[in-house]
């Protein structure tokens, strides 16, 4: 394993010892430090930023520079072999954030198709505007669980293979309106059951309603309700002669004004 680290690193300073020198004014930027192409001075960009020169292909090398969570790669710069395609690199022909092009799915504007005025989208987020093939370039923007990678839009005569315009436009935004209205249903359902099952606990945890017993008035009269307040109703006291249970029994009389319907003569 000693011999293929130290061949893999023979093989790696052989190639960098290819690559043209920052001096030699053939690493491009677009964008940095001023609108359109640069040239790049110290060979680090970021990735679809970076192209090589005319008649130079382009080999993205290591990290040389990080922030925000975004990655800067080295740019190699090679001569091209006569005859030979020469890929002078993705910031050659990736289109640039002024252009209008990258598009990014809902941000700023949910239920919108944006215009990304960075390039710079999260993954299966970001697609390119009509005519451009869409590729994911390196991470551009990292904050915690939340990571961005760069929208490379090539014209689709300048790319290989099929013109995909990307992830981001394979499903239409969503409908708010028909979000709503489902939110709006739901939210009722809910309300209701638990209104119901509020009502339904109230009716099981209550006491039994059970008849107050009649009172007694001032006069000895039981008191009935009827009609929402209580009436005086005469009662005759049953009492026994000479507790013989074959004698008989008679009505206490309760006087001349007696309402009672059994007469106090007896039986």
């Amino acid at each position: 394993s000693v011999l293929v680290t130290v061949a893999l690193a023979a093989t790696a300073a052989a190639e960098d010892a290819a690559c043209e020198p920052a001096a030699a004014g053939v690493c491009e930027e677009i964008g940095y430090p001023n609108p359109g192409v640069n040239v790049d001075d110290d060979c680090c960009a970021a990735w679809a930023s970076s192209s090589c020169a005319f008649g130079y292909s382009y080999t993205e090398g290591g990290v040389c520079q990080r922030w925000d969570g975004g990655e800067a790669h080295s740019t190699c710069c090679k001569k091209c072999k006569e005859g030979e395609a020469c890929d002078r690199g993705p910031g050659a022909t990736c289109a640039r954030p002024e252009e209008g092009v990258c598009m990014e799915r809902g941000y700023p504007k949910i239920a919108k198709d944006n215009v990304d005025d960075d390039c710079c989208a999260l993954a299966g987020k970001g697609w390119c505007g009509e005519g451009y093939g869409y590729t994911m370039g390196d991470v551009c923007y990292r904050a915690g669980h939340t990571v961005g990678y760069s929208t490379c839009c090539q014209p689709c005569n300048s790319t290989y293979g099929e013109c995909d315009d990307g992830p981001g436009n394979d499903h239409p935004p969503p409908n708010l309106k028909a979000l709503a209205i489902i939110g709006i249903v739901i939210l009722v359902i809910c309300c209701g059951g638990i209104c119901g099952g509020a009502i339904i606990c109230w009716m099981c945890c209550r006491p039994n309603a059970r008849p107050r017993p009649p009172r007694p008035g001032a006069d000895g009269l039981i008191m009935e309700r009827s009609g929402g307040s209580y009436v005086p109703v005469e009662v005759a006291t049953v009492i026994g002669i000479n507790d013989d249970p074959d004698g008989g029994i008679q009505l206490e009389d309760f006087g001349a004004t007696s309402k009672n319907p059994i007469l106090p003569a007896g039986i």
